[in-house]
């Protein structure tokens, strides 16, 4: 891993996020990077970033599992043509449909790669019930390509220990899998500082995805009287773009660059609205990155009832748990949020364990753990 002649690429199926911009720094220590990304957009897009090489495909795609295949199989084979022009010594996966074209790479490799498959999140046609037959063939074969894809993988990475304990325990080994949480690098909150505002407000900062529990914020902070600050793109629809028309009481802000905006967004919120859609498995068990932001910049965090994030939160004190259907719900763990002597004892928490959010740390064990892992 201290070589400096090695090469490693990163295969993506979007553009960095901050999570994969942190293992690119890291990486970036080591040997030399290569992305090769999906801008799915079909737009063109591009990294503003010299440090590495950058192959972006823009291939118009979307979220629907029928119509984005076709697109998909043409990403494969751009990326696997790249790969076999680049050879590389490591090859890093970020989810399933990324390390299926990394064990395909893999099998006709002449120079085999070592390969990271990191699992952001458990995909959803693998854990969860499907309701058609197309869909349970399919997701036959998505598991078996998963056991595939693990048995090749020299590491797995999981931003949960869950992932470990509920899927991957049933057939890969422990010794192979490290637990890399979500972490803020905290280079991107140099300049934050906890500002108290005239108007309670309410954040919303990442992607936009569960609908149905936005506009449960939407509709409490509309009755309760206060502020939200919604920041991220919107993706698979506009029901929220929809349902924050004619609100005065919102500052919408769209795509933002984390590095640049995450400490000026986080300035701008009381607390951190983190409430996903508890009903599916990937949910339950995820711990977002937003957890260990709130804490960091002393935000108390509100999350959804029934899952690993709101064990944890409640076990810390450094939120609430609201049932994520239920308008009341969150309106009364709101009220007690916006009571001065409630708020003050939960920030007073996010502080007691604020110094655990070393993304250091956690990277000098990584290393220290592919320095095992890896013989290169």
């Amino acid at each position: 891993m201290e070589n400096k002649g090695l090469r490693t690429v990163f295969l993506l199926g979007g553009l960095p996020k901050p999570r994969i911009e942190k293992r690119i720094n890291l990486a970036l220590k080591h040997s030399s990077v290569s992305l090769i990304c999906w801008d799915k957009s079909g737009e063109g897009k591009t990294i503003p970033d010299e440090r590495y090489d950058k192959y972006i495909y823009p291939i118009k795609s979307s979220l629907d599992f029928a119509t984005r295949i076709k697109p998909y199989f043409e990403y494969k084979k751009k990326a696997i043509q790249k790969l076999n022009e680049i050879q590389p010594d490591i090859l890093h996966t970020p989810g399933l449909h990324m390390a299926m074209i990394g064990y395909e790479y893999y099998k006709h490799a002449k120079k085999k790669p070592h390969i990271i498959y990191e699992i952001p999140d458990l995909l959803r046609m693998v854990v969860e019930p499907q309701n058609s037959l197309i869909k349970n063939i399919a997701q036959k074969y998505f598991r078996y390509m998963e056991k595939k894809c693990c048995k090749v993988a020299d590491a797995l990475v999981i931003t949960s220990e869950k992932y470990y304990d509920v899927h991957f325990s049933k057939f890969v080994d422990r010794s192979k899998v490290f637990y890399f949480p979500n972490v803020p690098d905290l280079t991107a909150f140099e300049s934050y500082e906890k500002t108290k505002h005239e108007n309670f407000t309410v954040g919303f900062i990442g992607v936009i995805r569960y609908k149905r529990e936005l506009i449960n914020l939407i509709q409490a902070a509309d009755e309760l009287g206060i502020r939200l600050l919604i920041a991220g793109d919107e993706i698979d629809g506009d029901e929220v773009e929809n349902a924050l028309k004619g609100k005065g009481f919102v500052e919408r802000i769209g795509r933002f660059n984390f590095s640049e905006s995450a400490a000026q967004l986080y300035e701008k919120c009381d607390v951190i609205y983190s409430v996903y859609n508890a009903d599916l498995q990937n949910c339950r068990i995820a711990l977002p990155n937003k957890l260990y932001e709130s804490i960091y910049c002393e935000l108390p965090i509100i999350v959804a009832k029934d899952t690993y994030l709101s064990d944890l939160v409640e076990e810390m004190g450094v939120g609430v748990s609201v049932d994520h259907t239920s308008l009341d719900d969150l309106i009364s763990a709101l009220k007690e949020l916006m009571l001065y002597e409630n708020y003050s004892k939960y920030v007073k928490n996010c502080r007691l364990y604020k110094d655990e959010m070393d993304l250091n740390n956690f990277s000098a064990q990584y290393i220290e753990f592919l320095r095992n892992r890896i013989k290169a």
